[in-house]
């Protein structure tokens, strides 16, 4: 009588796959990486972010893609929650002053609400906190903003960029092409009389 081992079938099964899983979130992070690369320095309402900001968001991106690729395919967000690159990285990602989208950013409710929002500004206009104090993204602390006066700065209206949604809108046609290659090719690796046993009736 013929049987097909179950378990070790999908315990095998399960690891090709995860390994295919990790090949395109490897694929999905350099397409990332790539759209952030793509945003101009200065200059231009679409230079969103400091460029630090932005290395330091590729650089983290690069990290979590050679220490858990596998993961990144699982989570909501790509960047640790628990440190200041979920800012840089919304900030990146939706822009900031008025020309920032509040109405797609998931976090926007919770950055209003939160004690880096100042409610006196009553919008998304970045104003200079003259003898106040301001948040430093950089240091995670609150320190003197050295501002000499209380107007708008209009040099923090910036447009997103849009890195995420982008590789999973447009870049995701590509990224899906691939997925499809790599599954179908882990799948036609399995070699299904391994599974098959032979017992007595």
């Amino acid at each position: 009588m013929l049987r097909l081992d179950k378990d070790k079938f999908l315990k095998d099964i399960k690891i090709i796959l995860n390994d295919a899983l990790d090949k395109i979130s490897q694929t999905l992070i350099e397409y990332m990486i790539f759209e952030i690369s793509q945003i101009p320095n200065s200059g231009s309402i679409n230079a969103v972010g400091k460029p630090d900001w932005r290395n330091d968001v590729m650089d983290a991106l690069k990290y979590k893609a050679i220490n858990s690729g596998l993961n990144l395919s699982r989570r909501i967000g790509l960047i640790d929650q628990s440190d200041n690159l979920v800012y840089k990285a919304m900030i990146i990602e939706y822009g900031m002053g008025v020309e920032a989208d509040t109405s797609d950013n998931p976090w926007i409710s919770e950055y209003l609400a939160s004690e880096y929002y100042h409610p006196e500004r009553g919008g998304m206009e970045v104003y200079g906190r003259k003898d106040m104090q301001v948040y430093n993204i950089d240091d995670g602390g609150w320190e003197d903003s050295g501002a000499t006066h209380t107007d708008e700065i209009t040099y923090f209206r910036q447009i997103g960029s849009k890195f995420w949604t982008n590789v999973f809108g447009n870049s995701s046609t590509i990224a899906k092409t691939d997925f499809n290659i790599i599954i179908d090719e882990a799948i036609r690796t399995i070699d299904i009389s391994k599974y098959i046993v032979v017992t007595k009736r």
